[in-house]
């Protein structure tokens, strides 16, 4: 691996970094999102109130140091 440990952030830390910066983020109900990562791709998983608070956690999530990609296949809009 090309990856210096200085660059490998752990996946445990993101998960809690990404649900904490969710949950200070407008608009985003942080309690109705799950939040997994393995090695550096986060999972949003729940049911949102809008599309834009569907773009807002992913927006928050990729913008985590460490993440290298965020799937939100799983984040849908209610209703």
């Amino acid at each position: 691996s090309s990856r210096s440990v200085g660059d490998v952030v752990d996946d445990s830390w993101i998960t809690t970094k990404v649900k904490a910066d969710l949950a200070v983020t407008e608009g985003v109900p942080s309690t109705s999102i799950s939040v997994t990562t393995v090695d550096g791709v986060v999972t949003l998983t729940g049911a949102l109130p809008s599309e834009l608070a569907v773009k807002k956690a992913v927006a928050t999530a990729r913008a985590i140091k460490g993440v290298r990609q965020v799937d939100a296949t799983a984040l849908v809009v209610e209703g």
